[in-house]
């Protein structure tokens, strides 16, 4: 794992779904209050395969992003302009901002790779709002991702450039 062996593990499979309270491998954030400075969401993911359906990798409140079953692609909830590709075998990390307006970015490994796309502002976590990392809430459909999350963040702001790269280099 990234750092040491503290990194959370998901098996991509769909747990028991008959029982999800206490099968279902997800992590549960708890509430938080977001104001309309914007969101930022860091995390360093290594994806070791496929799942068995789409799967959530985070969400808070009605932002989330998801995995491809089939491929390598990601989306911010479920814009196709918001799409970016997370191989397999190797640790990425990933920012994620929205501004209250719905106005997405997506960094990978420092470096800009979508720019200012919509999403609906209505899917702008403002005020209290509850999170889950590597899953969906329970009875959604979908599964965890195949592999770990470490490091995972959540600012209530937008970060700067510089800050994304401070966050990267592991000096924040």
């Amino acid at each position: 794992p990234k750092y040491g062996t503290k990194s959370a593990a998901f098996d991509g499979t769909r747990g028991n779904q008959t029982n999800y309270a206490t099968n279902y491998p997800l992590i549960t954030l708890p509430s938080a209050t977001f104001t309309n400075d914007g969101i930022s969401v860091c995390f360093w993911i290594y994806r070791v395969g496929n799942s068995s359906t789409d799967s959530h990798i985070f969400g808070i409140g009605n932002l989330y992003v998801w995995l491809q079953s089939t491929s390598t692609t990601c989306q911010v909830n479920n814009v196709g302009a918001t799409g970016f590709s997370i191989t397999t075998s190797a640790w990425r990390h990933i920012v994620i901002t929205v501004s209250s307006t719905g106005n997405t970015n997506v960094y990978l490994d420092k470096v800009q790779t979508i720019t200012d796309q919509s999403i609906t502002s209505g899917n702008y976590p403002s005020g209290a709002n509850t999170g889950r990392i590597g899953g969906v809430p329970a009875n959604n459909g979908g599964s965890c991702i195949n592999g770990n999350i470490d490091d995972f963040r959540v600012y209530n702001k937008l970060l700067s450039t510089t800050e994304i790269s401070t966050v990267y280099d592991g000096n924040q």
